[in-house]
């Protein structure tokens, strides 16, 4: 068998050879070979047989495969490809374990310090750096805080009307990588038009601002100060910035709901609170089924519940925010007894990614 296949390789790189000096000479460009009769007639009623590498007659010419017979094992490739991949997935899926909130906060503790490398690319092409950059530069302005604000990846994207940014994540290990990348920001980007300096919790602005070297000056020097700490409770009182960022938040906090109403008590009369989300599809069910099928393998990887009702989430927050619904717990200067909060507009609400991907600016009203 062994000596089979040698005498037939040898036979086609001679062929090969063959075709290759007649073309140096300027010969035909027809390879002298004997092909399966339909393939030669084939191919020379449709034109192809210029077309035809060399490689791919000389074993056509060996195994007497017809031209189109090459596309039906392609076919089947494809398809015993896809069905590996599907088994494994289902294999996955079936022997995934629950993922409890503990384990989630542990996971981002593990992946904070490959997880700007890891997501870079998909969000690149998928269209999510450029959600990112639309939704802050058209509506970040002021004091901002970011909450679930991870390695800071808003960070090239906020405008010069920020003046002062709030970082915000319970994972410490998040918070760590964030720092150091505000800190060498200047360095990575050189020509940006925002630089950004660092400063202690409650410091004036106007300390330890980061040496920007050589490069131009910016539009805009931005203080960056940290927080570690969970987004249900807030440990700022009402009304204390003009924008609150959220980025891919809502799927990770374990109350959404009440982590959105902070969101909005801290947020100033007139302000914004801006996010960007994925979740279940109110568009393609099927697409929805998937994604809850996946969820605990999902959670399990990166931290984050991917099938969540983002839509009812906002829905239900703005309506116990306006009704009075927040905690006096969380803010020393709230009344004894609920009252009204002002009202809540929902000035933008898109989706895109088939439904997945949400981006919502919510408005408060004076």
């Amino acid at each position: 068998m062994m000596m089979m296949m040698m005498h037939g390789a040898r036979r086609g790189l001679s062929v090969v050879a063959r075709h290759m000096r007649q073309q140096q000479q300027g010969g035909t460009r027809s390879l002298p070979v004997r092909l399966h009769p339909q393939t030669a007639q084939l191919a020379q009623q449709q034109g192809r047989w210029n077309r035809l590498s060399p490689w791919t007659v000389a074993v056509m010419q060996q195994s007497g495969l017809q031209e189109r017979s090459v596309g039906k094992f392609v076919a089947f490739g494809i398809i015993y490809t896809l069905g590996v991949l599907g088994g494994l997935l289902v294999y996955q899926t079936i022997n995934a374990k629950d993922v409890t909130d503990q384990e989630r906060r542990e996971t981002w503790e593990t992946i904070a310090n490959s997880y700007d490398k890891d997501i870079h690319d998909s969000e690149r092409s998928t269209g999510v750096l450029k959600q990112r950059q639309q939704l802050l530069q058209q509506h970040a302005a002021g004091h901002v805080l970011e909450v679930a604000a991870g390695t800071a990846r808003n960070l090239p994207f906020y405008p010069p009307a920020v003046s002062q940014l709030t970082l915000c994540d319970q994972s410490q290990a998040m918070i760590d990588e964030a720092r150091a990348i505000v800190q060498d920001f200047d360095t990575q980007h050189p020509h940006h038009t925002i630089a950004y300096h660092t400063v202690e919790t409650g410091a004036a602005s106007s300390d330890n601002v980061h040496d920007a070297g050589s490069r131009e000056q910016p539009e805009a020097n931005i203080a960056v100060d940290f927080l570690t700490g969970g987004t249900e409770a807030l440990p700022f009182p009402a009304n204390t910035f003009d924008t609150v960022v959220d980025t891919f938040g809502l799927c990770s906090f374990d109350d959404p709901v009440t982590a959105l109403r902070e969101m909005l008590r801290v947020c100033k009369p007139g302000g914004k609170v801006l996010l960007l989300e994925h979740g279940t599809s109110h568009w393609l069910p099927p697409v929805s089924l998937y994604l809850s099928w996946r969820a605990r393998c999902h959670a399990a990887r990166w931290g984050c519940w991917w099938d969540r009702d983002i839509r009812a989430i906002v829905d239900d927050a703005t309506r116990q925010y306006e009704q009075g619904g927040c905690d006096a717990s969380t803010d020393a200067n709230a009344s004894a007894a609920p009252s009204p909060q002002p009202r809540v507009r929902v000035e933008k609400a898109a989706s895109f990614h088939l439904g997945t991907g949400y981006a919502y600016v919510l408005h408060k009203q004076r």
